[in-house]
């Protein structure tokens, strides 16, 4: 099996070198995958880093006003809950890159 990294950061040169076996191979879903699951990356380092700030947003604020903490619970609910989406989609795109590259 090929590398992921290596065809994605090389993807002309495997599309050439798959070519000149003859294999005519169309690999615009695993280019479409690839960059889905950049983002999806991106995304949820991005969510995971807001719920940590409201973590600690959180903590200060129970020693200042404890009753003031609990919209902030619903707002962290929430991001774990888009987080967990985000990662379930990035475990789906990964599983379909797999298939591809078992295949070429």
């Amino acid at each position: 099996m090929l590398d992921l990294k290596e065809v994605s950061k090389n993807f002309d040169a495997v599309v050439q070198r798959l070519s000149s076996r003859g294999g005519a191979v169309d690999l615009s879903a695993f280019q479409r995958l690839v960059a889905e699951r950049r983002a999806l990356i991106i995304s949820a380092e991005g969510l995971q880093q807001k719920r940590n700030q409201a973590n600690e947003e959180i903590k200060r604020r129970a020693k200042e006003a404890p009753g003031s903490i609990e919209a902030l619970r619903g707002d962290m609910r929430q991001l774990s809950q888009e987080i967990k989406a985000k990662e379930a989609r990035l475990a789906e795109v990964e599983a379909e890159l797999e298939k591809i590259l078992l295949y070429i």
